[in-house]
């Protein structure tokens, strides 16, 4: 399995529970909301992974790349002090990938938090300024009878 692969293989794992760990955790949100915004460097490439259990494959990804963790912290809103500790909490859940990605599942919980603060989403349709969105004035066949 290449590197690639190994990637993708962790990134198809749709585990649900780890999602909790971002409810209300504002530290842990901007912490992976900064993620994509770092600079990722890989060590070396063609590199080959058998035999291995999820979590030794899982080390070996992160052992391949560099990044400043010290700017991340600063993007993150982090203590330095307390970069290490929230980079091993998201790294450990999978939330975030060595490619300088993040999951799937957290990135749509995110997007619907902002959505939820930006009032974008209504279960009532927007209607255009200007215009009503009740019935009155209109008939339609079944107001006819």
């Amino acid at each position: 399995m290449d590197y690639g692969e190994a990637l993708a293989y962790f990134k198809s794992m749709k585990q649900t529970d780890k999602i909790i760990a971002l409810f209300n955790n504002q530290v842990l949100i901007e912490a992976l909301l900064a993620w994509k915004a770092i600079p990722i460097r890989f060590k070396s490439s063609g590199l080959q992974f058998d035999g291995l259990s999820d979590q030794e494959l899982w080390e070996r990804l992160w052992e391949n790349i560099e990044f400043p963790m010290d700017r991340w912290a600063v993007i993150s809103g982090l203590k330095p002090q307390l970069a290490d500790n929230i980079f091993e909490r998201l790294k450990g859940y999978h939330l975030i990938f060595p490619d300088g990605s993040v999951d799937v599942m957290a990135t749509q919980y995110v997007n619907s938090i902002i959505i939820e603060k930006l009032g974008l989403k209504s279960s009532e349709p927007r209607v255009p300024s200007g215009q009503h969105s009740s019935k009155k004035g209109r008939q339609t066949s079944s107001d006819k009878k």
